[in-house]
């Protein structure tokens, strides 16, 4: 009915635009938080600071460019299940932010967000790219279910961070930087040749 590789084009360019905004906080991250001489991290005080503006620029385009994309393959098919899968999705966040700050009183940081975000905002690409006849159901299945086990991964390194020592926490806060980064490009790459 619709040109498969049209509909794929924006989770393309989305993707790979989450792939350079996590390589630029990933960057900002390994400079800003390293522990220096054994004390705290300089964070917001390094020099590194302006490599969030490409990274903020980049993640915002790629919601952009994928929300976008998504919400053109339900408009194009009649569907409404991905406006379901937000909807649950805003629902474990909810979930997740009173869990975490009243439950474990942990800091809430833009990782809470972040996080259980990029797995909806994903599995919502699988099951667009599904719609559309991109991928399969089999490879809609398996690409969520990376996403959210990438995700619980990248989750309870957020949720044991502050109890960490500077450089155990240092490497730990660059783990769902590093597993967004290749999920992205894989994603992307995976999208492009299917």
């Amino acid at each position: 009915m619709f040109d498969a590789a049209a509909m794929a084009r924006p989770f393309v360019r989305g993707y790979l635009a989450l792939l350079l905004c996590g390589l630029c906080y990933l960057v900002w991250w390994l400079i800003a938080y390293r522990p220096v001489n054994g004390g705290k991290p300089k964070g917001m005080r390094s020099r590194s600071w302006w490599l969030l503006f490409p990274a903020v620029a980049a993640g915002l385009y790629a919601v952009w460019s994928v929300v976008g994309g998504s919400y053109a393959v339900d408009m194009a098919y009649g569907s409404t299940a991905n406006l379901k899968v937000g909807l649950v999705g805003l629902a474990v966040f909810v979930v997740l932010f009173f869990g975490t700050w009243f439950g474990l009183r942990r800091p809430v940081t833009t990782e809470l967000i972040l996080i259980p975000g990029w797995a909806t905002m994903t599995v919502i690409a699988c099951g667009a790219l599904h719609t559309a006849g991109v991928f399969t159901p089999a490879v809609r299945l398996g690409w969520s279910a990376v996403t959210l086990i990438a995700a619980a991964i990248a989750f309870g390194g957020y949720l044991v961070y502050y109890k960490l020592e500077p450089k155990k926490a240092y490497l730990d806060g660059a783990v769902p930087l590093v597993l967004l980064s290749l999920h992205a490009a894989a994603f992307a790459v995976f999208t492009a040749l299917a």
